[in-house]
């Protein structure tokens, strides 16, 4: 029988927001190709729930309970990671909260509120492991959205938007200084994934959700998976991705390129 190592093996792998959705179909997929997956949540409950279903799957994560908004917090589980294992090949930045609504209805505070929690977490994130990243030749993968490229007349998410917008221009400007360091690094924009918000949102509304004028525009009119997010992430942390820096990979089924 021919074997071969995972496609991460013995990469240290650092994954924020693995208590749920993309971020925990993230840590199985990853821990599934040997990667050494270091998570965290501020949800603790959630979060060893994650490390529970790894470990039944027969291979290893550890996690640990952090509000990312607390640059104390977030610099010492980036350190402590560096510490333990030797360094980070990969830093998966996939927390993020938001608050929608109509441009009239948000306020300042809402808008404060998703730049702190979308922009704000990916920056320190990646501020934080930069050094780290620097020492192996690492890379980041930074969760976006595809509206930070598209506008819609039914779907308002301006502060989003505005945020994943940023994190889409991030990207490029890191890749740039991250070059010198030897760092990639690339972004993701999902279209509507069936995410545990999404889940609730369509439980509620039904084909009346805000965000179902997305879904029809896809190829196949269906939601996406968390998996299909975090399989895309995996060949962008890979070393098969190697000559990909800057990208924005588009993970929406043609949400953003096709025309009914």
């Amino acid at each position: 029988m021919i074997t071969r190592p995972g496609r991460l093996a013995g990469k240290v792998v650092l994954i924020t927001g693995t208590g749920g959705g993309q971020g925990r179909s993230a840590a199985r997929i990853f821990a599934r190709e040997e990667a050494i997956v270091i998570g965290c949540d501020v949800d603790a409950e959630s979060g060893r729930q994650t490390v529970d279903l790894v470990r039944a799957e027969g291979f290893e994560m550890s996690s640990s309970v952090v509000d990312l908004s607390d640059l104390a917090a977030l610099n010492s589980w980036v350190d402590a990671a560096a510490a333990e294992h030797g360094g980070i090949d990969v830093l998966y930045n996939n927390a993020g909260r938001n608050r929608n609504g109509a441009f009239t209805d948000l306020t300042e505070d809402d808008l404060d509120f998703t730049l702190r929690n979308e922009l704000y977490l990916t920056w320190n994130a990646t501020r934080a492991a930069w050094q780290h990243l620097g020492a192996r030749g690492g890379s980041v993968v930074n969760i976006a959205s595809i509206s930070g490229m598209i506008g819609s007349t039914v779907y308002k998410s301006a502060a989003h938007g505005t945020a994943n917008g940023a994190i889409i221009s991030l990207t490029r400007h890191l890749a740039g200084e991250g070059a010198e360091l030897g760092i990639r690094v690339n972004s993701i924009s999902p279209g509507v994934i069936s995410s545990p918000p999404v889940q609730r949102l369509m439980s509620k509304f039904g084909d009346s959700a805000m965000f179902m004028p997305f879904v029809r525009a896809t190829a196949f009119q269906k939601l996406g998976d968390p998996e299909d997010v975090a399989h895309a992430a995996l060949f962008l942390a890979s070393d098969e991705a190697r000559y990909i820096t800057g990208a924005n990979l588009v993970v929406d089924c043609g949400t953003t390129v096709l025309s009914n």
